[in-house]
Protein backbone atom coordinates (compact mmCIF):
# COMPACT_ATOMS: atom_id res chain seq x y z
CA UNK A 1 0.00 0.00 0.00
CA UNK A 2 1.40 3.20 -1.07
CA UNK A 3 2.26 5.63 1.99
CA UNK A 4 0.43 8.32 0.49
CA UNK A 5 -3.03 6.26 1.03
CA UNK A 6 -2.18 6.04 4.92
CA UNK A 7 -1.36 9.50 4.87
CA UNK A 8 -4.97 10.39 3.53
CA UNK A 9 -6.44 7.51 5.68
CA UNK A 10 -5.25 9.80 8.92
CA UNK A 11 -6.36 12.96 7.23
CA UNK A 12 -9.91 11.37 6.95
CA UNK A 13 -9.68 9.64 10.29
CA UNK A 14 -8.74 13.29 12.18
CA UNK A 15 -11.64 14.82 10.22
CA UNK A 16 -14.12 12.15 11.03
CA UNK A 17 -13.06 11.98 14.51
CA UNK A 18 -12.85 15.91 15.19
CA UNK A 19 -16.25 16.04 13.91
CA UNK A 20 -17.70 13.81 15.98
CA UNK A 21 -15.84 15.64 19.15
CA UNK A 22 -16.95 18.89 18.00
CA UNK A 23 -20.78 17.81 18.93
CA UNK A 24 -19.54 16.20 22.06
CA UNK A 25 -17.76 19.17 23.62
CA UNK A 26 -21.43 20.54 23.47
CA UNK A 27 -23.28 17.85 25.52
CA UNK A 28 -23.63 18.06 28.67
CA UNK A 29 -21.86 15.54 31.38
CA UNK A 30 -25.25 13.36 31.95
CA UNK A 31 -25.27 13.06 28.41
CA UNK A 32 -21.69 12.25 27.90
CA UNK A 33 -21.82 9.37 30.98
CA UNK A 34 -25.12 8.26 29.97
CA UNK A 35 -25.00 4.52 29.92
CA UNK A 36 -25.56 2.65 26.64
CA UNK A 37 -24.74 -1.13 25.88
CA UNK A 38 -22.53 -0.69 23.90
CA UNK A 39 -18.54 0.71 22.87
CA UNK A 40 -17.12 1.49 26.27
CA UNK A 41 -20.53 1.84 28.00
CA UNK A 42 -20.52 5.73 27.10
CA UNK A 43 -19.91 8.27 24.80
CA UNK A 44 -17.23 10.06 27.13
CA UNK A 45 -15.76 6.29 27.65
CA UNK A 46 -15.84 5.19 23.67
CA UNK A 47 -14.36 8.72 23.03
CA UNK A 48 -11.65 8.58 25.93
CA UNK A 49 -11.29 4.96 23.89
CA UNK A 50 -10.24 5.56 20.74
CA UNK A 51 -7.76 9.03 21.78
CA UNK A 52 -6.41 6.09 24.03
CA UNK A 53 -5.78 3.26 21.75
CA UNK A 54 -4.58 5.67 19.04
CA UNK A 55 -2.19 7.59 21.77
CA UNK A 56 -1.37 3.90 22.94
CA UNK A 57 -0.49 2.56 19.61
CA UNK A 58 1.41 5.92 18.52
CA UNK A 59 3.55 5.11 21.86
CA UNK A 60 4.18 1.35 20.42
CA UNK A 61 5.53 2.20 17.08
CA UNK A 62 7.15 5.71 18.01
CA UNK A 63 8.85 4.61 21.58
CA UNK A 64 7.64 5.41 24.95
CA UNK A 65 9.68 9.10 24.43
CA UNK A 66 6.59 9.72 22.62
CA UNK A 67 4.48 10.04 25.57
CA UNK A 68 3.56 13.29 26.25
CA UNK A 69 0.01 13.11 25.41
CA UNK A 70 -2.38 12.72 28.92
CA UNK A 71 -3.52 9.34 29.27
CA UNK A 72 -7.12 9.31 28.45
CA UNK A 73 -7.97 8.39 31.68
CA UNK A 74 -6.22 11.56 32.70
CA UNK A 75 -8.57 13.49 30.71
CA UNK A 76 -11.78 14.58 32.33
CA UNK A 77 -13.74 16.91 29.89
CA UNK A 78 -15.03 16.43 26.31
CA UNK A 79 -13.26 19.43 25.39
CA UNK A 80 -9.68 18.43 27.03
CA UNK A 81 -9.87 15.42 25.03
CA UNK A 82 -10.53 17.03 21.76
CA UNK A 83 -7.67 19.01 22.70
CA UNK A 84 -5.56 16.24 23.37
CA UNK A 85 -6.63 14.23 20.56
CA UNK A 86 -5.52 17.43 18.32
CA UNK A 87 -1.84 17.68 19.59
CA UNK A 88 -1.49 13.64 19.40
CA UNK A 89 -3.15 14.00 15.60
CA UNK A 90 -0.83 16.73 14.59
CA UNK A 91 2.16 15.38 16.16
CA UNK A 92 1.02 12.17 14.27
CA UNK A 93 1.03 14.05 11.17
CA UNK A 94 4.48 14.87 11.44
CA UNK A 95 5.62 11.67 11.78
CA UNK A 96 3.75 10.06 8.89
CA UNK A 97 5.15 12.61 6.73
CA UNK A 98 8.61 11.70 7.32
CA UNK A 99 7.67 7.89 6.34
CA UNK A 100 8.33 6.46 3.21
CA UNK A 101 6.98 3.40 1.48
CA UNK A 102 9.57 0.74 2.86
CA UNK A 103 8.77 2.04 6.24
CA UNK A 104 5.56 0.20 5.82
CA UNK A 105 7.34 -3.01 5.38
CA UNK A 106 9.25 -2.30 8.44
CA UNK A 107 8.96 -4.62 11.78
CA UNK A 108 7.49 -3.33 15.29
CA UNK A 109 7.96 -4.85 18.10
CA UNK A 110 6.40 -4.27 20.90
CA UNK A 111 5.21 -6.03 24.42
CA UNK A 112 2.02 -6.82 25.95
CA UNK A 113 1.44 -5.63 29.86
CA UNK A 114 0.80 -9.67 30.45
CA UNK A 115 4.38 -9.84 28.76
CA UNK A 116 3.29 -11.94 25.50
CA UNK A 117 5.66 -10.04 22.72
CA UNK A 118 4.41 -8.98 19.22
CA UNK A 119 5.91 -8.22 15.78
CA UNK A 120 3.85 -6.65 12.89
CA UNK A 121 4.29 -4.61 10.55
CA UNK A 122 4.16 -0.86 10.93
CA UNK A 123 1.74 -0.62 7.94
CA UNK A 124 -0.56 -3.72 9.03
CA UNK A 125 -0.84 -1.32 12.54
CA UNK A 126 -1.17 2.18 11.17
CA UNK A 127 -4.20 0.31 9.19
CA UNK A 128 -5.49 -1.38 12.54
CA UNK A 129 -5.48 2.30 13.96
CA UNK A 130 -7.82 3.78 11.85
CA UNK A 131 -10.37 0.96 11.49
CA UNK A 132 -10.30 0.61 15.08
CA UNK A 133 -11.40 4.13 15.13
CA UNK A 134 -14.07 3.72 12.20
CA UNK A 135 -15.80 0.68 14.72
CA UNK A 136 -15.90 2.96 18.04
CA UNK A 137 -16.79 6.19 15.79
CA UNK A 138 -19.79 4.56 14.90
CA UNK A 139 -20.92 3.52 18.23
CA UNK A 140 -20.34 7.11 19.32
CA UNK A 141 -22.79 7.97 16.17
CA UNK A 142 -25.36 5.44 17.48
CA UNK A 143 -24.80 6.81 20.86
CA UNK A 144 -25.59 10.36 19.57
CA UNK A 145 -28.78 9.61 17.40
CA UNK A 146 -29.83 7.56 20.68
CA UNK A 147 -29.31 11.32 22.61
CA UNK A 148 -31.36 12.70 19.94
CA UNK A 149 -27.54 15.07 19.10
CA UNK A 150 -27.72 16.26 15.93
CA UNK A 151 -25.17 13.55 13.87
CA UNK A 152 -21.84 14.96 12.15
CA UNK A 153 -22.30 13.59 8.01
CA UNK A 154 -18.56 11.40 8.29
CA UNK A 155 -18.86 9.21 5.17
CA UNK A 156 -15.01 9.44 3.67
CA UNK A 157 -16.68 10.63 0.56
CA UNK A 158 -18.39 13.12 2.59
CA UNK A 159 -14.95 14.69 3.66
CA UNK A 160 -13.93 13.90 -0.42
CA UNK A 161 -16.05 16.31 -1.50
CA UNK A 162 -15.28 18.95 1.20
CA UNK A 163 -11.93 18.82 -0.14
CA UNK A 164 -12.89 19.35 -3.53
CA UNK A 165 -15.15 21.87 -2.29
CA UNK A 166 -12.20 23.88 -0.59
CA UNK A 167 -10.26 23.85 -3.50
CA UNK A 168 -12.47 25.27 -5.94
CA UNK A 169 -12.79 28.15 -3.86
CA UNK A 170 -8.93 29.25 -3.66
Amino acid sequence: MPVETIRELYEYNRWANDRVMNVAVGLSDEQLDRPFDMGSGSLRKTLRHIYGAERFWYERVKGPEYGAFPRSRDVSTASALFDAACRLATARTTWLDSLDASDLDSPATYTLDNGVTHTDRLGDILLHVCNHDTHHRAQALNMLRQMGAVVPEIDYIEWIREIAEKSETV
